[in-house]
């Protein structure tokens, strides 16, 4: 088992739903603690308007659970 944290929403997540996986992930990531965004289905057509809006660069993809804490 992995020793870093996967931090997900809800499936198929909206904007906020998308932004909070990347804000709680880094906050832990930020904490000393080691945490990967992962996001169940797709999301939502907004994300991708602001992803492409403002250029981010967001790697986000579906992990398998039960390879973490």
């Amino acid at each position: 088992m992995k020793k870093e944290i996967l931090v997900t929403g809800y499936v198929n997540p909206d904007l906020d739903g998308l932004a909070c996986i990347m804000a709680y992930a880094n906050f832990l990531n930020k904490t000393g603690k080691l945490a990967i965004p992962s996001v169940s289905g797709k999301h939502h057509e907004e994300a991708d308007h602001i992803i492409n809006e403002y250029g981010l660069e967001i790697d986000i993809k579906e992990h398998n659970p039960e390879e973490f804490e």
